[in-house]
């Protein structure tokens, strides 16, 4: 029995189609196993125009086309087969330890973040690294990982006003979930820690990313002697 059910179908603009699903025990991992379906599966016969891209969110996924695509009824017909048919078997699930330098001088938001929960610095570092986590999808930036499984007590809002220059390599918390930038952007999370390790490489054409969906992160703590000299391991 598949673990996708279809809660709507919606249009995306002229060339994309939104798949909204219910909420279910193994949601993310079947909406991974589909987009693999539609990517490297059979084309779908009753669109006249190209599936070109499959774009996966946490409960949803849009199917991206090469020029506006008319949403029949056999076709949405087609593409409901194709989810009820999906199968939960032969993916592959990375696991990465990921070191962390949870020290103010590289996490700007870390000392106001121990103020606002109440916690003191060793506490919060216990609480983020004594958990697994799952990365639900990657997205905003290339390679920037939504990390789910963060502790419940890490629980913040995102910032009023985003911050104009968050560093690459920033461990940083939002709501329920954990984000690795994985590039020098603005952003709007609260900035706990960063890591020396680069997540990616454009130098690696076939897998630019390190993290994939699905995958598991653990996080270790490192001080900022050992950041530092990590950091420099990766420069040369």
């Amino acid at each position: 029995m598949s673990e996708l059910k279809i809660k709507h179908i919606l249009s995306n603009g002229d060339c994309g189609i939104l798949l909204q699903f219910n909420p279910s025990n193994q949601l993310q991992l079947a909406i991974h196993m589909l987009v693999k379906d539609f990517l490297t599966g059979e084309a779908l016969k009753m669109s006249l125009v190209k599936l070109v891209n499959v774009i996966p969110a946490t409960d949803n996924l849009v199917l991206v086309f090469a020029a506006p695509v008319e949403m029949t009824e056999d076709l949405l017909q087609e593409i409901t087969q194709r989810v009820d048919q999906v199968s939960l078997q032969g993916i592959s699930v990375g696991f990465h330890e990921i070191p962390v330098c949870y020290d103010q001088t590289v996490a700007p938001d870390l000392s106001k973040v121990c103020q606002q929960l109440n916690l003191s610095h060793p506490k919060l570092i216990d609480y983020h690294t004594q958990a697994i986590y799952r990365v639900d999808m990657l997205g905003f930036l290339p390679g920037f990982a939504y990390l789910s499984g963060t502790h419940s007590t890490l629980n913040l809002s995102r910032k009023s006003t985003p911050a104009l220059q968050v560093e690459a390599g920033s461990i940083a918390i939002a709501n329920h979930q954990t984000g690795i930038y994985s590039l020098q952007s603005p952003g709007g999370w609260h900035v706990i820690g960063r890591t020396p390790v680069s997540l990616l490489s454009w130098k690696n054409q076939s897998q630019p990313m390190t993290l994939n969906p699905l995958d598991e992160v653990k996080f270790s703590s490192i001080c900022l002697e050992e950041f530092y000299s990590l950091d420099e391991s990766n420069v040369h």
